[in-house]
């Protein structure tokens, strides 16, 4: 197998086509990166010392012969586990996925039992990661009421926001709400149960952070936080391990 790096869109069916062109081009990329992280500054690393990397442009059909080849000869779990690892967005997840395939391919539907193998057992933990996180935000996003919807900024460690998005299109199903991940710049705008994810530059962004004048529903939540504490059980500590710091700024309770 030849070594060399790939650069793609930093979408999942780009990702895919990666995976795909991997296979086919019997070669074993050192390293495979979103074309903005290689240019925000991965050249001056040890990568920028090998041959120009390969730009693999998406290919949607590509990523379909993966996808279902996966599902196929391996399992549908085993896609979610890709699915998921794709959106932890820790360093280096592509390359734990492709070889997470290149090992589901030998090894066929128990594949996510081989828990004695790295490779696996690295995957399983990034997506532990993201499925813990999807559940926090499931208890931790608070709405702010909007002319005509209701608002939720939030700035999660993974990009969740589609994971996210389904909770509350269910339990909210006649309210338009949007999800916003600020850090990404993207939201989840659902109209009565129907959502969908695009990106949100920053001057919408501000405009929807302008909201003026009292909130009856901030209020109350407030109002039941100071209702609901006990002085004699208050445990800083405790609340920070069950509600990590980070969330703080986006808890009206804590506004």
């Amino acid at each position: 197998m030849n070594a060399t790096g790939y650069i793609y869109d930093g979408t999942f069916e780009g990702l895919l086509t990666c995976i795909y062109e991997a296979y086919y081009r019997h070669e074993n990329p050192v390293f495979i990166l979103e074309s903005k992280k290689y240019s925000d500054g991965i050249q001056g690393t040890l990568f920028s010392l090998l041959e120009s990397p390969l730009r693999i442009e998406t290919d949607i059909p590509k990523a379909g012969r993966v996808y279902n080849a996966v599902e196929k000869n391996i399992s549908a779990e085993a896609m979610e586990t890709i699915y998921n690892v794709f959106l932890s967005e820790i360093p280096g997840f592509e390359l734990m996925i492709l070889e997470y395939v290149r090992l589901g391919f030998r090894t066929g539907y128990d594949l996510n039992k081989n828990l004695q193998d790295k490779r696996v057992m690295d995957m399983i933990r990034a997506e532990r990661k993201v499925v813990f996180e999807v559940h926090r935000m499931h208890g931790f996003l608070r709405f702010q009421e909007m002319p005509g919807f209701f608002y939720a900024p939030f700035e999660p460690d993974h990009n969740i926001t589609a994971l996210v998005t389904p909770h509350f299109a269910e339990r909210l199903p006649d309210q338009d709400f949007i999800i916003h991940d600020l850090g990404r710049g993207i939201a989840s705008v659902c109209r009565r149960g129907d959502w969908f994810v695009t990106s949100i530059e920053g001057s919408v962004r501000a405009d929807f952070l302008q909201g003026k004048g009292g909130n009856i529903y901030e209020d109350l939540w407030k109002g039941y936080f100071s209702w609901a504490s006990i002085d004699e059980r208050n445990n800083p500590g405790n609340q920070k391990r069950q509600m990590p710091k980070r969330y703080w700024k986006h808890l009206t309770e804590f506004q």
